[in-house]
């Protein structure tokens, strides 16, 4: 597997495990914004173990759902 490949495949398999958290929310009709507070809040880190922001939160339900963050 090529090494864009295997990071693209980590950063899917995060996003799924995230949205049983994130989905709720979203669903719920929580701001993307509000979700990104309400991780920072219970200090969930990112995959490098920064802080949350709307965009982030953004690209994770996009690969939750199966789609690549770019298109």
């Amino acid at each position: 597997m090529k090494r864009n490949e295997a990071i693209q495949e980590k950063a899917a398999g995060e996003a799924r495990k995230l949205m049983a958290t994130i989905g709720p929310m979203r669903d719920g009709g929580a701001t993307l914004t509000q979700i990104a507070d309400a991780l920072n809040a219970n200090d969930v880190k990112t995959s490098r173990g920064g802080s949350w922001t709307a965009t982030q939160v953004s690209r994770v339900i996009d690969r939750g759902r199966g789609q690549r963050a770019d298109e």
